[in-house]
């Protein structure tokens, strides 16, 4: 299965919108930047040390792949 991790007002639209066009199944998980500096969260630092998205996480039975920007 495939987890886009999405930032509110970011080109992980790209992303989503692509894989509803492919008609491939996925989930998302959603971030919100802060209101000030319009940074992500702290959380999303912990898929992509640099906090950029759009960031593909792919679990097969073979393991896992992590996708970043």
């Amino acid at each position: 299965m495939l987890t886009v991790h999405h930032l509110e007002n970011s080109r992980s639209h790209r992303i989503i919108w692509l894989l509803e066009e492919l008609k491939l199944p996925y989930e998302i998980k959603k971030y919100h930047r802060n209101s000030k500096t319009m940074l992500g969260p702290k959380e999303l630092k912990q898929v992509s040390p640099l906090g950029k998205v759009p960031v593909i996480v792919d679990d097969t039975e073979d393991g896992q792949l992590t996708l970043a920007e």
